[in-house]
């Protein structure tokens, strides 16, 4: 469910349990809350396109829907990019910076895994062109839900610096062996780190290595299990 104050604060109730009749209350007297639409099962991000005024959410699936919400009459969504577009087949991050789209999110295979960020690029006809911003070499995946991915993604408020959260690769710090596939163990390298790049960046690739990670300059925390949204104020 998207939700909207009479400040546009936004609300957004990502479960794929049906809400059953719970609301959500404000706690501050002069704000008001209005149910505007019931996303789809899955949801994972919502954001506001500072071009077009509307909101858009995506689906971990890698769907990103466009919500239209009239004067009048229901509001209703759009299916607008998938994973065929931005090559995430796994989502979890998205936010505008000008008519750029910015999303990131992994794709799995069995035993491995990459991390990406990727920006769709507004053209005049109204379409996407989407390019890699930063890609990860493979690294081992833990498998059975383990691994948190890349995530949470967003800007600073100069609008000079991208922010991405690479959680971790295991849910208490635990050894994740894949069922044999990497014996004993934990974190890699590219694992439980909050990477920062330059918004114009195009085209990085990371290594899964410590001493290249900590040189290149990339590397803003460390430690971090899943900073599954991550915001500035």
């Amino acid at each position: 469910m998207i939700f909207k104050s009479s400040i546009y604060l936004i609300a957004f109730l990502i479960s794929a349990i049906a809400v059953n009749a719970q609301r959500v209350y404000p706690l501050v007297a002069d704000v008001t809350v209005d149910s505007i639409y019931k996303v789809k099962a899955g949801a994972s991000k919502l954001a506001l396109d500072p071009i077009s005024g509307r909101l858009f959410y995506s689906l971990q699936s890698g769907d990103i829907y466009e919500v239209y919400n009239p004067i009048s009459g229901a509001a209703s969504d759009s299916l607008r990019y998938t994973a065929t577009n931005h090559g995430i087949t796994t989502l979890q991050g998205l936010f505008f910076h000008d008519s750029a789209m910015f999303v990131c999110g992994n794709v799995w295979s069995s035993t491995t895994g990459i991390g990406k960020i990727v920006k769709g690029i507004l053209q005049p006809n109204g379409t996407r062109v989407w390019v890699d911003v930063v890609t990860t070499d493979p690294y081992p995946t833990a498998s059975n839900g383990g691994d948190h991915g890349f995530a949470g993604l967003c800007m600073d408020p100069s609008g000079s610096y991208i922010y991405v959260s690479s959680g971790a690769r295991t849910h208490l710090g635990e050894i994740r062996s894949n069922g044999g596939a990497w014996p004993g163990l934990r974190e890699v390298p590219l694992t439980c780190h909050i990477f920062r790049f330059p918004i114009n960046t195009i085209g990085l690739v990371l290594a899964n290595d410590s001493a290249s990670l900590h040189n290149s300059g990339y590397i803003f925390a460390s430690g971090t299990r899943n900073a599954y949204d991550m915001g500035w104020q």
